[in-house]
């Protein structure tokens, strides 16, 4: 946690001011995962739209914040399951890019592994292609 100092005092007024002013900072996101980048938000809509097909992801308990990266293997088969057609795709790499906007990234490096949901076929190259052509 970071503490008020006279220093963030006297050039920022508060930690509400240094955090407005990290945020308006430029930034460059060299090398991040779509997977990995999926908000809590984002995942539990995509659990809305699937909880009928599939009703075991309506008892998944979605985690707020991760303590490590030992946290996030343990949803990753989660995640693929709601990352297993084209549209669900789309919504994530959407809303991903537009989360890391909102804290001020303006170049993205977004990457994955490609592969193919064998249940539905879909193929997750062809989704960023579709994604990335309509990105506007």
């Amino acid at each position: 946690m970071i503490e008020l100092t006279p220093f963030i005092t006297k050039h920022y007024g508060s930690l509400a001011g240094l955090h407005a002013f990290c945020v308006a900072l430029p930034k460059a996101e060299l090398h991040a995962h779509v997977n990995g980048s999926i908000s809590p938000e984002t995942m539990r809509e995509l659990v809305e739209r699937k909880k009928e097909a599939k009703p075991h992801l309506a008892k998944f308990q979605v985690p707020e914040k991760l303590k490590d990266i030992t946290d996030f293997f343990q949803i990753f088969k989660f995640i693929y399951q709601l990352t297993d057609d084209e549209n669900s795709i789309r919504t994530v790499v959407r809303a991903v890019i537009d989360e890391f906007a909102a804290d001020g990234v303006r170049y993205l490096e977004l990457r994955s592994t490609p592969r193919r949901c064998e249940e539905t076929g879909t193929r997750l190259v062809r989704c960023f292609s579709t994604t990335s052509t309509n990105a506007g």
